[in-house]
């Protein structure tokens, strides 16, 4: 005989970090032109411009912008179920189970326990913290 066991996945929610890219305008009073720039957001510092010593300007330093990182946190949503199957690769390995897999679903993975291996077999999942439904 064989008892049906199903270990419920268990979803985390795990904060992201990803970068924003904006497009962003800056005008040129200079050199009277609009110029496009990616990125976060735009910083600026007082430096000497290159452009500026190429052209011959008396004084090439001025405010020039600097394009600044920005971002935003995500949550991404992960499950334990990669965890459950090899955990259930290695029970079967090291302990030379019978069991198997019988279906998975969307909230869990069900296995076909045989009688002799349920106290084993859910001792390791008590152990390993998995959610147990029969």
């Amino acid at each position: 005989m064989s008892r049906a066991v199903t270990i419920l996945f268990s979803t985390k929610y795990k904060d992201n970090v990803e970068e924003i890219k904006n497009k962003l305008l800056w005008y040129d009073p200079v050199f009277k032109e609009m110029k496009k720039i990616e990125g976060g957001r735009l910083g600026f510092e007082y430096r000497e411009d290159e452009d500026l010593i190429k052209i011959g300007y008396s004084n090439p330093y001025r405010m020039v912008p600097k394009i600044e990182p920005v971002y935003k946190k995500i949550k991404t949503k992960s499950s334990d179920e990669r965890e459950i199957i090899k955990w259930f690769d290695d029970f079967q390995n090291y302990r030379e189970s019978n069991s198997t897999i019988v279906m998975k679903t969307k909230e869990g993975i069900e296995f076909n326990v045989p009688d002799n291996e349920i106290d084993e077999f859910l001792y390791d999942c008590e152990r390993r913290n998995f959610t147990v439904r029969f």
